[in-house]
């Protein structure tokens, strides 16, 4: 608690950050399992806790939700983009995807930065994989917080909805591609997908008061 928020950010870097992600991968000497298992929970505790925690951690709520154009947690964002495929693996995966819950603001630069080349709709393990993990992301956003965060702020609720539950590039890419497709399981995938999406729009418009603009 001593030490401030800035001190930290110099001390866990991307780069020494990826050194201790690199013990998800280390092997004692004595090949003990249960040693392993220890260093693996250990590790990601501490990741969990340094970015997800606004007050421990070394990230930053963001009270604009990623809409005034300036990016209030570089650090993690660029931590993010140095995982390759966390998607598929399941310690960087529930990483990302808390992250992300704690820092909303970064959902929409990574989508653009590491998803978006990636999630036209396919029939393959990889896609299915690719997106349950943007449905988890998408499922951690918390609407009755934004909702009592910007509740005296109309307008600018109005863009983070939208931003978060008539994403244009979702719905266009991802679940409309999933409803003209002739794969059921695909088609599945993207109702789920806008089912979710839909149901948090709807906690919107049931809990607030008329929005300036609508």
């Amino acid at each position: 608690p001593s030490i401030g928020k800035t001190s930290k950010m110099k001390i866990f870097s991307v780069a020494n950050l990826k050194f201790i992600l690199g013990l998800f991968d280390w092997k004692s000497q004595d090949n003990s399992e249960n040693l392993k298992q220890s260093v693996t929970e250990a590790t990601l505790e501490f990741l969990v806790t340094a970015l997800t925690s606004t007050k421990n951690g070394i990230v930053f709520h963001d009270p604009s939700y990623g809409t005034s154009g300036s990016n209030q947690n570089h650090l993690l964002f660029n931590f993010l983009l140095s995982l390759n495929e966390p998607w598929t693996k399941p310690h960087l995966a529930k990483l990302v995807i808390s992250s992300l819950a704690t820092c909303p603001d970064q959902i929409r630069p990574y989508f653009a930065k590491v998803l978006q080349s990636l999630w036209t709709p396919r029939h393959s393990e990889a896609w299915f994989m690719l997106i349950d993990f943007i449905y988890a992301i998408l499922e951690t956003i918390d609407m009755p917080k934004i909702v009592q965060d910007l509740r005296e702020k109309p307008k600018l609720m109005t863009t983070v909805v939208s931003q978060f539950c008539c994403n244009e590039k979702v719905f266009k890419e991802i679940v409309l591609e999933c409803v003209n497709s002739n794969d059921h399981l695909v088609l599945v995938k993207g109702l789920e997908l806008e089912a979710l999406l839909l149901n948090k729009l709807n906690y919107v418009l049931q809990n607030t008061s008329k929005i300036q603009g609508k």
